[in-house]
């Protein structure tokens, strides 16, 4: 089906790029509209769920930044591939440090890491005094708008796995195909220029890249006044396949080697008796 809006020139599947250019006036367009539709007030109440030592993938131009509870939150690390949008969130924290200084709050820790979420991420920086259970790992990631903007979101999403406590949470706030074949149709049709323009290909199946992952599934909404575009997950990480298996050996060994000596001693007494 031909699509006017479709750009005449190849999208490629990593758009990203796009964000360093769009950077400046992401907020006043993109952040405007998810405010409009109530995205925000959903990412404030995934948010502030968040807890412990706190990293944020795809954290852009930092508007979770506002919503985080700090009475929960040891630390907080931002992570973006793009440079400027990160910029912009620093701003934002400098000006709600400022306002914490001048309150006589004493203001949160948070850092910046300009990175792809796919690389290796160091784990949080602790307090001298800090009890530290599982060294390099973060009690909560959260993510918001993330899977769209990489061309490989299951990958991103086993390495959210990977930097997560075993008790950890991930906490997602997503978009995607929606309830209906028609309107995912006409995200197909917009996705190249949704991506060309703002490095977001909007149309890609959130649940079987979240099943596909290796992550536990918590639960998983979809507001039905955004037709099921919109998805709210949270994760656990998934079973280790291998330690898993090591486990079940541990477990089962003593069982086996108790059932091999009672068939070994049946059969001497088999013999025996013959």
């Amino acid at each position: 089906m031909f699509n006017p809006q479709t750009p005449s020139h190849p999208v490629p599947e990593d758009a990203s790029d796009r964000y360093d250019s769009t950077a400046k006036t992401y907020d006043e367009t993109v952040g405007a509209s998810e405010k409009s539709i109530g995205v925000d007030r959903l990412r404030r109440k995934l948010v502030g769920q968040a807890e412990g030592h706190v990293l944020e993938v795809s954290a852009g131009t930092g508007p979770s930044l506002a919503h985080y509870n700090f009475k929960k939150v040891r630390s907080l690390t931002l992570l973006d591939q793009s440079a400027p949008m990160l910029e912009i969130a620093r701003q934002k924290w400098y000006e709600i440090k400022e306002r914490d200084l001048l309150a006589g709050r004493k203001p949160a820790n948070v850092e910046f890491r300009v990175q792809s979420a796919l690389d290796p991420i160091e784990g949080p920086k602790y307090a001298k005094d800090e009890k530290v259970d599982e060294p390099g790992k973060f009690d909560t990631v959260v993510q918001a708008h993330g899977l769209c903007s990489t061309a490989q979101p299951e990958r991103l999403l086993q390495r959210l796995g990977e930097v997560v406590k075993r008790d950890g949470r991930i906490l997602l706030l997503e978009h995607g195909h929606g309830f209906f074949g028609w309107l995912n149709l006409s995200l197909d049709l917009n996705a190249p220029m949704r991506a060309d323009k703002y490095g977001c290909w909007w149309n890609k199946d959130i649940g079987a890249l979240v099943r596909n992952s290796g992550l536990e599934i918590v639960k998983i909404s979809r507001p039905w006044y955004h037709l099921g575009t919109t998805w709210w997950i949270e994760l656990r990480k998934g079973h280790d396949a291998e330690q898993e298996h090591k486990i079940q050996q541990e477990v089962e060994s003593p069982i086996k080697q108790h059932v091999m000596a009672q068939q070994q001693e049946a059969v001497q007494k088999r013999g025996w008796l013959w």
